[in-house]
């Protein structure tokens, strides 16, 4: 049995054609654990976030499209950890720059994204694109960290406070 989250992704997956899979038990413990541990997110139930060395982006602008700045490549996603189903769920996209199509007519959520390397770490809340890694890893989206990305960004700066989701 699957998380409501991976079970919509996959199904929008399969109507948009897009290739969509869910990683077996074992690898997807094995994988959200290495992220875990490489990354060390400060918030991994309720509004998911990473707290330190990343940046952020608006949601409103960002919440669909930011993936397309990020290299060709697969991308694992995984959501709240405080629900045991989805400590153990990991939905493997083949492009994961298509995961905005996916996302615009999927139900909303909130998830962690990140490459089969563990290069780099995307936190997404009701409130912020939160991105940390290696600049190399995130393409283009790296440029946004310094706001030299060529376009307005509407980064939301820090990463904290009631845009983030803080109380």
């Amino acid at each position: 049995m699957i998380s409501a989250e991976a079970n919509e992704l996959l199904e929008v997956g399969k109507r948009l054609d897009i290739k969509v899979e869910v990683l077996p038990d074992n690898e997807a413990q094995t994988y959200i654990s290495q992220i875990l541990e490489r990354f060390k997110p400060f918030k991994v139930t309720g509004h998911v976030g990473i707290g330190h060395d990343s940046f952020c982006l608006g949601i409103d602008a960002w919440e669909f499209s930011y993936m397309e700045y990020l290299p060709k490549g697969s991308g694992y996603i995984f959501f709240d950890q405080g629900r045991s189903m989805n400590q153990r769920t990991v939905v493997k996209i083949e492009d994961l720059r298509l995961l905005g199509r996916i996302l615009e007519d999927s139900f909303g959520m909130e998830y962690f994204v990140a490459n089969e390397t563990a290069d780099f770490l995307i936190a997404v809340n009701w409130y912020v694109v939160e991105i940390s890694g290696a600049e190399k890893a995130l393409g283009r989206l790296s440029g946004f960290r310094t706001g030299q990305a060529g376009q307005d960004t509407e980064r939301v700066q820090g990463c904290e406070g009631d845009e983030y989701g803080n109380e």
